[in-house]
């Protein structure tokens, strides 16, 4: 093995040297002071943090579940900040940089460094994270001891280098968190519009609505609205080809819409089966029109019920699958509206009470027939709410894709700039 990085700053030369941890500063296994003894803990947020595997849930850690006192720090492994913790009992490979004096437990040993850059030895330990794992696994429950923590090497450069490395992998993991806290905003903000932005409990009025709008909305019987079943195809495996084909949003083209497919979709999962020769002359007057909507009848959790409204530019044939219901309304309503409204808790807490079954869970075609739809009457209203949560979509999926970016950059980074 070269000990020289494939890839590194241009003012750096030197070969890398193997070392062992304990070279690059004190090692310690952290401890627990009695859990019996109260004066030892105090309340979440106040004291001292106690670092244990279930703590560490990011790069850097500044609290923890329980907190100790200045009796309980008195009696624990103490660290300064800016030390390295690295679990390595059973849930081996949790590292982390605590920002705070912290003391931890004896499932995870740390390094202070001393003449070396604590990021990058993060980063390394991230990076050499399967051969710790294999080294933890030769033993009936993974472990690595301090004795042989200590003896674990890696190949590190100069100070120098290694802080310019550190900046470069923390600027990354900033990135990376900022997008991902990012998305889950997104996500939230979304979730929290779709409680609010629809009439619930039968109200004729959503609690948070666009100001320019103040008339009562519309209330109808689904079978009023939707009077229109469109029957569901199954077809044989010879008729399927299937390939990974990526799904934006809920535009749709050449697919086959099965009940998994609407699930995997509102988890955030976009790979589902394209129709290939399906044979258009057996399905005509079946095929899928822009607007309708196709509900999954049958799921294995509370996803059953899910809808997707059907936004087909391409003019690509689509047939509706296994365990679906399409449905088709005679009534013109904005695009998006009506996808989104029943996915909205405001419409889904009338299907809940309708599931049937146990582990595998349905709803009836009748069922859902009698269950009330409300939308507003001016479609301008319809399309300002369509268009906020298409774009909040947008938002979730430019984040989610900014999030994988700069991880698929940190996880190439870090088999080319480390030896």
């Amino acid at each position: 093995m070269s000990n020289i990085p494939k890839l590194r700053f241009p003012e750096f030369t030197d070969a890398w040297e193997k070392c062992k941890l304990e070279s690059l500063g004190k090692i310690l296994t952290g401890n627990t002071p009695k859990t019996k003894e109260k004066e030892n803990w105090t309340i979440e947020g106040e004291g001292y943090i106690w670092i244990t595997p279930t703590d560490i849930d990011g790069l850097l850690t500044s609290k923890s579940a329980r907190n100790l006192t200045e009796t309980g720090w008195k009696k624990s492994r103490q660290l300064p900040p800016n030390s390295v913790l690295i679990t390595s009992i059973a849930s081996i490979g949790k590292n982390t940089i605590n920002t705070v004096p912290a003391a931890f437990n004896q499932q995870i040993n740390a390094i202070i460094p001393e003449n070396n850059d604590a990021y990058f030895i993060l980063s390394a330990m991230v990076n050499c994270e399967q051969d710790f794992a294999e080294l933890a696994g030769q033993t009936a429950v993974p472990i690595i001891n301090k004795t042989t923590f200590s003896e674990f090497e890696i190949f590190t450069p100069t100070l120098p280098e290694q802080q310019k490395i550190g900046a470069l992998f923390r600027r990354l993991d900033r990135l990376i968190t900022l997008h991902k806290r990012k998305w889950d905003d997104v996500i939230l903000l979304k979730k929290a519009f779709l409680q609010k932005m629809f009439p619930k409990n039968g109200s004729d009025f959503p609690e948070i609505r666009f100001s320019e709008f103040t008339d009562a909305w519309e209330k109808c019987k689904f079978k009023n609205f939707f009077n229109k079943s469109i029957s569901n195809n199954t077809l044989s495996r010879s008729q399927l080809t299937l390939k990974e084909g990526m799904i934006h949003n809920i535009h749709y083209g050449d697919i086959l819409i099965k009940y998994g497919s609407i699930v995997d979709l509102n988890n955030d999962k976009d790979i589902i089966p394209y129709i290939s020769n399906a044979g258009e002359d057996d399905y005509v007057g079946k095929f899928l029109r822009n607007g309708d909507i196709v509900i999954a009848d049958t799921a294995e959790d509370n996803s059953v019920g899910k809808a997707i409204e059907i936004i087909n530019l391409d003019n690509k044939p689509i047939v509706a699958g296994l365990h679906t219901m399409a449905f088709r309304s005679q009534t013109r309503i904005a695009p998006y509206f009506m996808g989104y409204y029943l996915n909205s808790n405001s419409y889904r807490s009338q299907l809940r009470k309708l599931f049937q079954g146990i582990k595998v869970l349905s709803i009836s075609k009748s069922n859902i027939s009698e269950t009330f739809i409300s939308y507003p009457s001016n479609k301008s209203e319809q399309q300002k709410i369509g268009n906020l949560f298409k774009q909040l979509d947008r938002l979730i999926t430019l984040h989610k894709r900014q999030h994988e970016h700069y991880q698929l950059l940190k996880k190439a980074l870090l088999q080319q700039m480390f030896v």
